[in-house]
């Protein structure tokens, strides 16, 4: 019996079969912002929406209207909310390597210099277990390159081959997990970077979604 396989990737989504149910959501430790109302409000930061020129580099103020919106819960983007709140209009068009993750599931970096700002990220990014949307269906998606349509290394935890005898995951290297790699290996449509089968981590890279 073949090991669970991750079905084809299809535009805006990546996903696979589930491997099994994963009913604790994992928790963060530490504080961390999901809003911008939340940092601010915690910084006693006061924000005027006064229109901002980009040619202006040197302004620091944060600017509500230029800050990509994330208020899921679990949700992250690195740099972090805080870091992103510091920077200009100017370096919110270039954020090196954006990732957005969401602990026990999984991540997205998009490679190279992206322009956040005013993205939408709770709308245009959704992790589920062994499954990331990027610009599911009901969003706007734009053209190759643009936004964050776009080169992109995706992370999936979790995805673990069953033992077709026991139904049990299995997590330690074996034929079958072999043979599973090489399957991923393959998979249409993506470029195998890495699987830890003690963790269950398969990274990939997509050219667009």
């Amino acid at each position: 019996m073949a090991s669970p396989m991750p079905k084809r990737v299809v535009p805006g989504t990546v996903q696979s079969t589930p491997f099994g149910d994963d009913d604790d959501e994992p928790r963060n430790s530490g504080k961390s912002y999901s809003s911008y109302e939340a940092f601010s409000k915690d910084n006693n930061i006061s924000i005027t929406r006064s229109p901002v020129s980009e040619s202006n580099g040197s302004d620091k103020e944060q600017r509500k209207e230029y800050l990509p919106n994330l208020t899921k819960p679990g949700y992250y983007t690195v740099p972090d909310f805080e870091a992103l709140c510091k920077m200009t209009v100017g370096e919110l068009s270039k954020v090196r390597d954006f990732t957005v993750g969401r602990p026990g599931y999984g991540s997205i970096t998009f490679k190279g210099e992206t322009d956040v700002r005013g993205l939408n990220l709770d709308e245009i990014i959704v992790l589920l277990p062994h499954q990331i949307e990027v610009y599911p269906d009901g969003t706007e998606k734009p053209h190759v390159g643009k936004g964050l349509n776009k080169t992109a290394v995706v992370t999936l935890e979790k995805c673990w081959p069953k033992d077709p005898k026991t139904g049990k995951f299995i997590k330690e290297p074996s034929r079958r997990v072999e043979r599973f790699i090489k399957k991923l290996r393959v998979r249409s449509g993506t470029k195998f970077v890495s699987y830890h089968v003690n963790t269950g981590q398969w990274s990939f890279e997509v050219d667009s979604f």
